[in-house]
């Protein structure tokens, strides 16, 4: 018996061409497994993986190598941050040492400023800050943080008195005091002239400034002067280091030998100086 078939009742057999909406659903899945694939097989690794583990494929090594990438990246750059963060704590660190060190020094120089931290029988030195230096207020001149009302109680300061760098180097004196600051002219100013000795021999000799802390001084050539020689001078009763000698000039033509004195220190990073007043040691 034939019967009709209506032609929209007819199923084909061949499948539908998938539509686009199905091909990226299809699409978020495979990512979905390849992302959570890691996870996944993790998770049947318990009860349920022991009992589906020798139908374990291929795919599941697969999963587990991608899962592996991923950590391997996200541990790396945990890492990462962490070593910059402490690089900028050990930075920070760094720079608060510092702060401290500079403070720590600007305090030793207060206390020995106002007589204390020294031994008994010591000499009194002032100890002022330089708050500028030669340059800034005309050649070989320095301008200090101490005058007449902040010396602290029972100290003196008075013109002409000596000026002073750590190993009793001579720079120069006070020429003018003010309320809260002072200045000083170093001995190496143009054209000021300087009784020194040179030398372990202790060769007197007139010490010219040529500025910078540097002298020029003139001495028969017979006389033995040599590099890095010690010289020194003398003010009231108290005998001081000036410089060294930086070189040595002679001239066979000239009875005379050139010898160029230079301080032994650069004058223009000095932070601190140290003032003697005859008064502050009685």
């Amino acid at each position: 018996m034939n019967y009709l078939l209506d032609k929209k009742t007819v199923y084909s057999n061949h499948r539908r061409p998938l539509s686009g909406l199905s091909k990226a659903l299809w699409s978020l899945v495979i990512i979905v497994l390849l992302l959570g694939g890691g996870l996944l097989v993790r998770f049947l690794s318990g009860p349920t993986l022991a009992v589906v583990g020798p139908v374990r494929s291929g795919s599941a090594s697969v999963f587990f190598g991608l899962a592996d990438n991923f950590g391997f990246l996200s541990n790396r750059a945990k890492l990462l941050a962490e070593n910059e963060a402490l690089r900028k704590e050990l930075g920070q660190a760094a720079a608060a040492l510092t702060l401290l060190s500079a403070k720590q020094e600007e305090l030793l120089a207060l206390e020995q400023s106002l007589g204390r931290g020294q031994s008994e029988g010591v000499e009194r030195m002032l100890v002022a800050k330089v708050l500028a230096h030669a340059g800034y207020l005309g050649y070989d001149t320095f301008m200090l943080d101490l005058g007449r009302e902040n010396l602290g109680a029972g100290l003196s300061l008075d013109l002409g008195d000596p000026v002073l760098v750590e190993g009793g180097v001579l720079l120069g004196e006070i020429v003018q005091i003010g309320s809260r600051s002072s200045l000083a002219r170093l001995y190496s100013s143009a054209g000021r002239q300087t009784r020194v000795m040179i030398g372990s021999d202790n060769v007197p000799a007139v010490a010219t400034g040529r500025g910078g802390g540097n002298f020029l001084v003139s001495v028969p050539a017979g006389v033995k002067v040599v590099h890095n020689d010690i010289v020194r001078t003398v003010v009231g009763n108290r005998e001081y280091v000036l410089g060294v000698v930086g070189g040595v000039e002679s001239n066979e033509q000239t009875p005379f030998q050139q010898i160029y004195i230079k301080p032994p220190l650069n004058i223009y990073t000095l932070r601190f100086v140290s003032i003697y007043n005859e008064s502050n040691n009685f």
